[in-house]
């Protein structure tokens, strides 16, 4: 590939703590060209590359309805203000949290109660458990709303 343009620097723009500073630095053109594409016409090429991608990665439609799925998934999310991060870490940490857990009570010969022996991991459980109950909350108050007007209605009938 031969760029089409060069741009000389003089001197690295710097930050104050010394370290490059990356948004002052010359932005290459084809960038700019890129960004200066209609999303009309930029989304269809970004869908289009996303499921050659996915096919390429088994040679299997399945992969496609995957992506399409979890495109799906991302799309109802996102109306519903739901935040993807908490999805993210799940499917990245999920499976290591479920291999040490299973190690774990295999060294505790299947007793859960081995988890909560010493006073550390039994306070780390009562924070998760309380994090848990803290972040649920809103939803629990409203789902106890939803049943009390739900019974509401059905005793004035």
């Amino acid at each position: 590939m031969v760029p089409t343009s060069v741009s000389f620097v003089e001197r690295l723009p710097r930050t104050l703590n010394g370290k490059v500073d990356v948004n002052a630095l010359p932005v290459p053109d084809i960038w700019v060209k890129i960004l200066s594409v209609p999303y009309r016409f930029l989304h269809p090429v970004i869908l289009f590359l996303i499921g050659i991608g996915a096919y390429s990665l088994n040679n299997r439609i399945f992969e496609i309805f995957v992506v399409i799925v979890f495109g799906m998934l991302g799309y109802a999310m996102k109306m519903l203000d739901y935040p993807p991060v908490p999805l993210l870490f799940g499917f990245i940490l999920g499976p290591m949290i479920e291999d040490h857990l299973r190690r774990a009570l295999l060294i505790g010969h299947g007793n859960p109660m081995t988890l909560a022996t010493s006073p550390l991991a039994a306070g780390f459980l009562l924070v998760s458990l309380l994090l848990v109950l803290m972040s649920s909350g809103g939803q629990i108050r409203t789902i106890g709303r939803w049943l009390k007007r739900v019974t509401a209605t059905a005793e004035s009938q």
